[in-house]
């Protein structure tokens, strides 16, 4: 199974560590559980796990495509008895990102740059130079408020809990905080929920499986704290200090976590991890109304009335 967002959370983290279970069916196995969401990184899956950014789009040229998968994985979820919680990342960028969400800037920057240079040539491009269009496209977009508003629109006629993050405080750490709590899981494709001291963390895999990493587990199997465990990710590089120590992969942090003396830097992207979160979540919660959802789906966004509506009815069958 390859996983799908390698860039995110913690470098080379799924290399050095393997999960406690590779299962070939997503939400099918875990029936009757409950999982928090990070919302942030489902939208953004939905939105460039396209071929094409725009493939979907309302008669007035939103982007809708990741309703579309985002609305057929909930269901997917109600067929199998799953509760779920939404957590989103705070509009605000956080003081502890500020560098990372540079570099991602500068990263969409020079793909835009790329894909201009194609653009310009499209009418003589090859099948593979359009291709290449097609993945700086995904690269240069950024996902915008109003792709947010509409899963959270979509969220509250389901009557599916949501929040957001708090200023400076990461959703993957309020994800990772519920599963001592309400949840048993975390679905995100984000390394860090674990460092943050998820009990179990569900990661998708690009064949349409799941990877599933177990906290206690993966810490008696390394031989490891999560004290130590967090050096590890420290020292490897993660949102906070994306580059890592230099010098230390994979191979060598497991030899060096033990004697290295973090650098003020370092003991500062730590703190980020281990300080205790003060957080009581307060849910943004509405009635479920399926006649709105339809209405909303078919006359604000374009969906097809009859597709629409067997997909609900056959939700509605299902919970009956």
């Amino acid at each position: 199974m390859k996983y799908i967002h390698k860039k995110m959370g913690i470098s080379k983290f799924f290399t050095l560590f393997a999960p406690q279970h590779m299962l070939k069916k997503d939400f099918e196995n875990f029936k009757g559980t409950t999982i928090a969401i990070d919302g942030s990184g489902e939208v953004h899956r939905a939105l460039k796990g396209m071929q094409k950014m725009n493939h979907l789009t309302s008669q007035t040229g939103e982007r809708t495509q990741h309703v579309n998968i985002i609305l057929a994985n909930i269901l997917k979820r109600r067929r199998n008895g799953i509760s779920e919680y939404w957590v989103f990342d705070n509009p605000q960028v956080s003081i502890h990102k500020t560098d990372e969400v540079e570099r991602r800037r500068e990263n969409r920057a020079k793909a835009e740059a790329k894909r201009d240079i194609l653009i310009e040539l499209a009418d003589l491009a090859t099948d593979e130079e359009m291709t290449k269009i097609s993945q700086y496209e995904k690269a240069a977009a950024s996902v915008d408020d109003a792709d947010f508003a509409k899963i959270k629109l979509l969220l509250n006629y389901f009557g599916i809990p949501w929040l957001e993050a708090p200023p400076n405080v990461e959703a993957e750490q309020i994800c990772a905080l519920l599963t001592h709590t309400i949840c048993e899981y975390v679905l995100t494709g984000d390394s860090d929920t674990l460092i943050y001291g998820a009990k179990k963390v569900i990661i998708r895999t690009s064949d349409g499986g799941v990877m599933v990493y177990e906290l206690d587990t993966l810490l008696k199997e390394n031989d490891l704290t999560l004290h130590e465990l967090r050096i590890i990710a420290v020292l490897l590089g993660t949102d906070h200090n994306r580059k890592g120590r230099k010098g230390i992969g994979p191979k060598k942090v497991m030899k060096v976590y033990k004697t290295a003396v973090l650098t003020e830097e370092e003991s500062a992207v730590l703190r980020i991890f281990e300080d205790p979160l003060d957080f009581t979540p307060k849910w943004n919660t509405s009635p479920p109304d399926q006649d709105g959802l339809i209405e909303w789906l078919v006359g604000d966004l374009s969906f097809n009335r009859d597709r629409v509506t067997k997909l609900l009815s056959k939700d509605s069958k299902s919970k009956k």
